[in-house]
């Protein structure tokens, strides 16, 4: 299966990390993907980088509102 073809590859962001006694927190600063950022799938180590995957929205079809004249159910 080919590999799909990266629409950002942004090597130069600024990354931020905070470490406590109890947690470490990772703070990047969103680009041009902001619009298109899903929900979290999942993280994983590998080596000494830390992998995040999310998925990409996706738009969703609105619905079409049709215009009736009310009627009414008889079960007589």
């Amino acid at each position: 299966m080919p590999r799909l073809k990266n629409t950002v590859n942004d090597k130069d962001r600024k990354t931020q990390c905070v470490a406590t006694d109890g947690s470490i927190c990772y703070k990047v600063p969103l680009g041009p993907e902001e619009d298109k950022l899903g929900h979290f799938i999942e993280s994983e180590k590998v080596g000494n980088t830390m992998i995040f995957r999310f998925a990409l929205k996706k738009n969703t079809p609105s619905f079409r509102i049709e215009q009736r004249e009310p009627f009414q159910m008889s079960f007589d």
